[in-house]
């Protein structure tokens, strides 16, 4: 079968008009997904500037709200003992003064332990929530009770961290403003998901009032950078439920 040289060359020009196609869809995809990348890693910085900011924040909000006014209660009660001659006066002004160093020692406590580096890999997230547990028992009248399962093998450092972080957030909500009795930590791994359930029996919240405060928009961002859900349920005098899941991957 013969082939006109006009025949040649519209299979090459359509073979190389194919082939040019299939380089710009190579090309396209490629360069959609090193867009997508960028804008993921963007977005990943930008949560943990937010985090880096919200943690400042609450730590100035700690010393400037609490320690603050505790010292300063402290030093006027010093100076009333100083001009009092009455024994009974006497006796309660330090049993307060004693009660504001005792709170203010108790943010310091829970600033330092926001702070302090945490080495899970050599620890295990089953002694660092044990540790937080007995920090927490000791330093308020809650019990916490912790449900733990599946950890045997360990997810990568950056899971477990963000996911005590976020922990930690919540108990130190409970502490400071819950007015809480009892929380319960519910913590499981499978091969493919990591799933939470946190609750305290405090004072609750009124969740349309509340809904990015008390640290709950740091808690969320800690979670998305492991791509995690988070969610809460809560209302006025009836607790608080924290959710998550967390999706492994391969």
């Amino acid at each position: 079968m013969q082939f006109s040289s006009a025949q040649v060359v519209l299979s090459i020009i359509t073979v190389a008009l194919t082939m040019l196609m299939m380089v710009g869809i190579v090309v396209f995809i490629l360069i959609r997904n090193y867009r997508l990348r960028i804008e993921q890693e963007k977005g990943r910085a930008q949560m943990i500037q937010s985090i880096q900011e919200s943690e400042r924040e609450t730590i100035f909000r700690n010393l400037h709200d609490d320690v603050g006014p505790h010292l300063s209660a402290v030093k006027l009660k010093i100076e009333s003992l100083s001009k009092s001659t009455d024994p009974v006066r006497f006796q309660n002004e330090i049993e307060l003064a004693q009660q504001s160093v005792e709170q203010s020692l108790l943010v310091v406590k829970s600033i330092i332990r926001n702070l302090r580096p945490v080495d899970l890999l050599k620890d295990g997230i089953n002694k660092a929530l044990d540790q937080l547990k007995d920090f927490v028992e000791t330093n308020s009248k809650i019990k916490v009770e912790l449900f733990i399962e599946g950890f045997s093998i360990p997810p990568n450092e950056e899971i477990m961290l963000q996911l005590f972080r976020a922990i930690l957030e919540m108990m130190n909500n409970s502490m400071q403003h819950s007015q809480a009795k009892k929380i319960t930590v519910i913590l499981s791994k499978t091969k493919e998901e990591i799933h939470l359930q946190y609750q305290d029996d405090g004072i609750g919240f009124d969740t349309n009032k509340i809904s990015s405060g008390m640290g709950l928009k740091n808690i969320k961002h800690r979670f998305q950078l492991i791509n995690g859900t988070f969610h809460f349920i809560s209302s006025p005098g009836n607790g608080v439920i924290y959710k998550s899941v967390i999706l492994l991957q391969e």
